[in-house]
This record gives structure tokens, C-alpha cells and sequence, in this order.
């Protein structure tokens, strides 16, 4: 072990919840994590529980057409998102480690101009489902490889 205190390793059979928190707050890399996974779920639900409200707002002559699309995003984005990227992650881990991670986190990163396309932008209601489309699909494939 080295010899600075952030890899020692601590014993925390006897320690207090409190103390435990402590010792996590202080790590640099928990803390990112967690800020990394708040962020993205924040996103991520916020797309989820709020699409509908925008389409039916923005779009009500399109709100037949968004009840359809919503589902087929939700349905034809996920599920392939999911299949590919779990393949991916099982293809290419023998070669790249950190697949599943980067699998991940690029898929997120990627999805961040389709999002501004289709909220920010708005080239129309297609422009802005298929948009949304290929946001879903790009930041769902981390599912697959989180269960690969």
C-alpha cells in the first residue's frame, strides 16, 4: 500500500454511518460519480416524464401522431439500443476494458446535439420526434451493457 492516506484502506467494521459518509464524501472519484449519475438521471427522467407535456404544448395539432411516436421511441429506440450496445460491450470487452463505461457515457454525450435539435431547435414536429428518436437511441444503450 501506499503511503498517502486515500489509499489506505480504512476500517469501518466498527465505524458510525456518519463516519462512513465522511470517508465517501472525501473521495474525489465518489463524489464525481455521483454528481456524473445525477446529471444523467435528471436528463434522462426529465426527457422521460416530460416529452409528452412539450409535444402536446408545442404541437397540438400533433398530438394523435405523438401518442404513437412517443411509444414507438420509447419501444424502437430502447429495446435495439439495448441489443446493441449489450453486443458491443460483449464483442469488443476482450479487446477494450472499459467498454461498458465508455459505451455508456459516449452514448450520452452523443445524444446531447439531438436533444437540443429537438427541444431547443425544433425544425418541426418530425424533425424533432426523429431527433428525439436518435437521443433515445444513442442514450439507452448503456442498458444493455449494464446487464451484459
Amino acid at each position: 500500500m501506499r503511503g498517502n492516506s486515500l489509499f489506505e484502506a480504512k476500517d469501518t467494521q466498527n465505524m458510525s454511518f456518519k463516519g462512513k459518509i465522511k470517508i465517501l464524501a472525501s473521495n474525489w472519484c465518489f463524489v464525481s460519480l455521483m454528481l456524473a449519475g445525477f446529471f444523467r438521471f435528471f436528463g434522462g427522467y426529465s426527457l422521460g416524464f416530460l416529452s409528452a407535456e412539450f409535444f402536446e404544448h408545442r404541437y397540438p395539432d400533433n398530438t394523435k401522431a405523438y401518442s404513437f411516436m412517443g411509444a414507438f421511441v420509447v419501444i424502437g429506440g430502447g429495446l435495439p439500443a439495448s441489443i446493441l450496445g449489450g453486443y458491443l460491450s460483449d464483442k469488443l470487452e476482450p479487446k477494450i476494458g472499459s467498454i461498458k463505461g465508455l459505451i455508456a457515457g459516449v452514448g450520452a454525450l452523443a445524444a446531447v446535439p439531438f436533444i437540443l435539435i429537438a427541444y431547443a431547435w425544433q425544425p418541426g414536429f418530425w424533425g424533432s420526434i426523429w431527433s428525439y428518436y436518435v437521443a433515445y437511441f444513442l442514450a439507452e444503450m448503456w442498458y444493455g451493457p449494464s446487464h451484459a
